[in-house]
């Protein structure tokens, strides 16, 4: 089932134009890639162990086999500027979307290698990765605690995991003795 998207149209956009960026990655990288779209518009889910994923596509080099392929579409060159580093460096989010998808891999065996490809204003920009083994390594400690904790009956802290604040903190930080109030406007 997929979750409710924003209110924009931006998603929709998104999932209009991956065929397409699809198409290109696999002439610019000169590489095999298979969707993983259904005719229906879902994509396939994979698990490995605990852990699952859907991806945009699998992509396969002959030299390092098969791998995971993302696509994202960039509207707004202040997003590019900011979150992307300027088209340098993928957000967190999505470089830790890809390290599960390769984690996943086949379901079998994790991928050693992946892709992001980013659209953004009509140029394509390719980002190659490789295993995070100690992300990996906290995927699959996480997610045994996870369902240990489910099994047990103990519910989350309502606020959020405390393995989670490093990661919040790199992508929400603010410099240390700023102040924001609610509505953003910063108090001395």
């Amino acid at each position: 089932i997929e979750a409710p998207g924003p209110d924009h149209n931006r998603l929709d956009w998104g999932t209009k134009m991956e065929p397409l960026l699809l198409e290109q990655a696999a002439a610019d990288l000169r590489l095999d890639v298979k969707t993983n779209r259904q005719a229906d518009g879902s994509q396939i889910y994979l698990r490995r162990g605990l852990l699952g994923c859907s991806r945009d596509a699998d992509i396969y080099d002959p030299q390092r086999g098969p791998g995971a392929l993302e696509t994202k579409c960039c509207f707004d060159y202040k997003i590019l500027m900011q979150e992307w580093d300027g088209g340098k460096t993928p957000p967190r989010q999505h470089e830790i979307q890809l390290q599960q998808q390769m984690y996943v891999g086949d379901g079998v065996m994790p991928y050693q290698w992946g892709q992001i490809a980013l659209w953004c204003g009509g140029d394509m920009t390719y980002f190659d990765r490789k295993p995070m083994l100690d992300l990996w390594e906290t995927f699959e400690r996480e997610a045994e605690q996870f369902f240990a904790d489910v099994k047990a009956g103990k519910e989350p802290a309502p606020f959020g995991s405390p393995i989670e604040l490093p990661l919040l903190k790199q992508l929400f930080d603010k410099p240390t003795g700023e102040i924001v109030n609610a509505v953003g406007i910063r108090a001395a």
